[in-house]
């Protein structure tokens, strides 16, 4: 047996979400206006990707080698965004929301959530081949905070938000480029008292005393 569903391509990056089912069970297949087919692979995520075409799509899922059985998926709209771009949205329960950023080789990110309230945020960062570099769910801010990435491969990465399934929860967030800076190297002696500061994401204070063999220190 075989589902043919249709949709109308009207321009943005897209993400094909294979929830449900298993990939050695079923097959699916894009095909677009002019007998294109951008993609023919088992049912697993697909994207992100973009079309030079648009208009109407044909999404067909078949058994694989007379396989049966339940799938779901969901086609998703995604939207892009720039480092330092401030996003302030809110999700209804159990909504996907999936945000993009195009990088270059060896890019450093910081993921830096400012806000968070009424609800659970689950949060997923995908690379270009849709493979998953982190996950982390939390009902504060602080605790989807992943400290400094580097994004090896050049492309396009999503952030996938996720809701709860009872609650609408509001968030904001920020995407920062975090070059790695050298360390702030100072000196000091024993029972100086330090006062210092860390003044940018990434950044590294080194405090260097002399002491002798065999002295204890607190």
């Amino acid at each position: 047996e075989t589902d043919v569903f249709t949709f109308d391509y009207t321009g943005g990056p897209m993400f094909f979400d294979a929830q449900v089912g298993s990939s050695t069970t079923f097959d699916w297949m894009l095909s677009g206006p002019g007998g294109s087919t951008p993609f023919n692979q088992a049912f697993s995520d697909r994207g992100p990707m973009a079309f030079e075409i648009r208009g109407e799509y044909q999404l067909t899922v078949k058994g694989h080698n007379g396989g049966t059985g339940a799938y779901q998926f969901q086609i998703l709209e995604l939207y892009l965004i720039g480092f330092g771009q401030v996003v302030d949205d809110s999700l209804a329960p159990d909504t996907v929301r999936n945000w993009g950023l195009v990088v270059p080789a060896d890019q450093p990110l910081f993921i830096d959530f400012q806000s968070l309230s009424e609800g659970e945020l689950t949060i997923q960062l995908l690379a270009p081949d849709g493979s998953q570099l982190l996950t982390d769910t939390s009902t504060t801010a602080d605790g989807l905070d992943n400290g400094v990435l580097t994004l090896t491969d050049p492309g396009l990465y999503i952030l996938r938000v996720t809701g709860d399934g009872s609650s609408m929860p509001d968030y904001q967030f920020q995407l920062l480029d975090a070059p790695p800076t050298p360390p702030d190297v100072e000196v000091m002696n024993i029972g100086d008292l330090v006062d210092g500061s860390i003044e940018n994401i990434g950044s590294i204070d080194e405090w260097k005393f002399t002491a002798t063999a065999d002295q204890s220190i607190f």
